[in-house]
C-alpha cells in the first residue's frame, strides 16, 4: 500500500485473479476502456497474470477509482489498461498514477517507460513528460488507432 494523505488515496497492489479486488478492477477497466467494445477475452486476460495490477483507492472505500497494468518487457516497463472512473477524472488522478508508475520503476531499476494510448489520451500524456513516436496501430481487440509514447528517467 502507498498512501497520498494530500487526497485522502492509496494505491494497492491486487494479484491477479483475488476474487473481489481483481473483479473490481476488471470492472472499472471494462467500463472505462472497453464500454461499447468487445469484452475481454480469457486469451487477454490470461496474459495479464505476470503483470502487476494496482488500483487507486480512496481511503474508506472498497470500490477502485482508478487502475493500471504494469508490464516488464525486458529493460522497459509498460503502463497499459489505464483507467479512471469517469466521475472522477479532470482531478489529477492520472498524474498520480502515472507518478506511482515511475516511481515503481525506478524502485526496480527501471528508467525506460512505455505507453500505448488512444489518441484522445496523447496530449496527457505528453503533459507529463512522454514523447510521441511516429508510428500509430490498430489495437486488434478494439480497432480502435494508438500511439506508443515513451518517456525516459533520469536513474535516483
Amino acid at each position: 500500500m502507498n498512501t497520498n494523505r494530500n487526497h485522502e488515496l492509496a494505491f494497492y497492489v491486487v494479484e491477479f485473479g483475488q476474487k473481489d479486488a481483481y473483479h473490481d478492477l476488471l470492472s472499472l477497466r471494462t467500463r472505462v476502456l472497453r464500454d461499447g467494445l468487445l469484452p475481454f477475452t480469457p486469451v487477454e486476460l490470461q496474459s495479464e497474470k505476470e503483470d502487476l495490477h494496482i488500483g487507486l483507492y480512496r481511503l474508506g472505500k472498497a470500490e477502485a477509482i482508478g487502475c493500471f497494468l504494469i508490464r516488464r518487457v525486458g529493460e522497459w516497463c509498460q503502463m497499459r489498461q489505464v483507467a479512471i472512473d469517469p466521475s472522477e477524472q479532470g482531478k489529477g488522478l492520472g498524474s498520480l498514477l502515472i507518478n506511482y508508475f515511475e516511481d515503481y520503476a525506478l524502485s526496480i531499476g527501471v528508467t525506460h517507460l512505455f505507453i500505448e494510448a488512444r489518441a484522445v489520451a496523447v496530449p496527457f500524456y505528453l503533459r507529463n513528460g512522454y514523447t510521441v513516436l511516429p508510428e500509430s496501430f490498430v489495437n486488434e481487440g478494439s480497432g480502435l488507432v494508438n500511439y506508443r509514447l515513451e518517456k525516459v528517467l533520469k536513474s535516483k
